[in-house]
Formats: C-alpha cells, sequence, structure tokens
C-alpha cells in the first residue's frame, strides 16, 4: 500500500478469523501512529474503543454523540450496572417494574444502571420470582463503551438486532 495521509476502512474486521482480524488491528494503529488519519466506520464498538481516538455515534443516519471513548463512557462510568444472567428468557414488559435508572436486556442478560443497588437488586428479585424466574449470576461492572452507546442512544442491543432482521 503507498502512504496515504487519509484512510478510509470500513467494516475492516468483518469476517476475519481471530488472528487475521488481530493482525489487521495491528497494521491500523501502527498506520495511525504514524500520523495516518483513518476514518473507521464498524459494529464493532470495543474495537471501536480501542483503534480509534474520536468515534462519533451514528443512529439512523444521524450523529448522535462525538467523543473519545473515554469521554462517552463518562457519562455512564458513575452509575453502577448489575448484569443478571437469569435462566429463560425475560418478559421485557417486566422490565418497567424494576427500580431503577435505566433496564437493558441483551444476550440473555439483564443490565440494570442503577444509583442504588441495593434497591434495585431486592426490586429485581420481587419481579423475577413473582413470575417463577430464577437468578443464575450476578454481577456488578464497571461500564464498557456498549453501556455508553446504549445509555446514549437508548436503543437495547437486542431491538436493534430484531429491527436488522426485520429489514431483512
Amino acid at each position: 500500500m503507498h502512504n496515504p495521509e487519509i484512510l478510509f476502512l470500513d467494516e475492516p474486521t468483518s469476517g476475519l478469523d481471530i488472528m487475521s482480524a488481530r493482525k489487521l488491528r495491528e497494521i491500523i494503529s501502527g498506520l495511525s501512529k504514524q500520523g495516518v488519519t483513518i476514518f473507521l466506520t464498524t459494529h464493532y464498538i470495543e474495537e471501536a474503543g480501542v483503534l480509534c481516538d474520536h468515534i462519533a455515534i451514528i443512529v439512523k443516519g444521524e450523529i448522535v454523540e462525538i467523543d473519545t471513548s473515554e469521554g462517552l463512557k463518562k457519562d455512564v462510568q458513575d452509575i453502577p450496572i448489575l448484569r443478571i444472567s437469569i435462566q429463560g428468557k425475560i418478559n421485557e414488559t417486566l422490565l418497567d417494574e424494576i427500580f431503577a435508572d435505566d433496564v437493558s436486556v441483551s444476550d440473555g442478560q439483564v443490565s440494570i444502571y442503577t444509583n442504588d443497588l441495593q434497591a434495585s437488586l431486592e426490586s429485581f428479585l420481587n419481579v423475577i420470582t413473582g413470575h417463577g424466574m430464577a437468578i443464575q449470576n450476578v454481577e456488578t461492572i464497571k461500564p464498557k463503551l456498549e453501556d455508553a452507546f446504549i445509555q446514549l442512544t437508548g436503543i437495547s442491543l437486542d431491538s436493534m438486532g430484531e429491527e436488522k432482521e426485520g429489514k431483512r
């Protein structure tokens, strides 16, 4: 490749095996350190967080927010997240009954964003036990870039997947 000042990459690691994707990320990072301006579009938000100095979150063609990875996470850093795995599928209408700042479901896990861990956990326990469900795992986690995306856009990852499947 020649030495471009600006490089546009559209989903460069999509469909690659793990080792090829890792090598390509190393190349991209190296180019960036050499001063090449890189515009990277990706659906892999954590990859964007590692490779990009600034991230633009775009929803339905509109830029929702532009900031660094840390800047995007800053707004959600102060809000603890309870990540709870339960047996079976949770009916999302039950989420409205949980005391929390925000609740989302992704990959079979419920994420509860709350400033009151005790009250939110008790509320969640009451809801799921009242509907005959059982907890598999509970953890408190530090918010990731994915969590900032959910908070900034108000879009759950599950609903995005459903929307994309509906367009096919």
